[in-house]
């Protein structure tokens, strides 16, 4: 899949609608934040973690904030937590991206070539089709 660089990802983070992300990730970004639950994804998608029932003790300090731990801890402390990935949120931000370089007038073949996909399929993102 492609990837976008880092500062593009930031930039439309803010505006991928969570409501079309799986439930877990809707609970996480509620938690921590659509951006630091992306920065934890990054770090821990794909993996099950516990959460620690007292935050202080918590192994995930090098990647959340003390709040953070806390907000985690209180609501799945003593649990092992499924972290999912990024990758809906991954294809969220590319298909913003391709709307927008659409609204801009590049053509739909550059496009395609640019973010690796079949000109096809960059139609169907800007009409909105799964």
């Amino acid at each position: 899949m492609f990837t976008l660089p880092t500062v593009v990802t930031l930039f439309y983070l803010n505006k991928v609608p969570v409501c079309e992300l799986p439930r877990s990730a809707q609970e996480l970004s509620a938690i921590l934040g659509l951006p630091r639950f992306y920065t934890f994804s990054k770090a821990y998608g794909g993996q099950t973690k516990y959460i620690a029932k007292n935050y202080r003790c918590s192994t995930l300090s090098e990647i959340l904030n003390e709040d953070e731990l806390k907000a985690l801890s209180d609501i799945y402390g003593g649990d092992m937590l499924f972290i999912p990935t990024t990758t809906q949120i991954d294809r969220q931000v590319r298909n913003l991206f391709i709307k927008d370089l659409i609204a801009v007038g590049v053509s739909q073949s550059r496009i395609a070539m640019q973010v690796n996909l079949s000109v096809r399929h960059v139609n169907n993102i800007k009409q909105n089709k799964k």
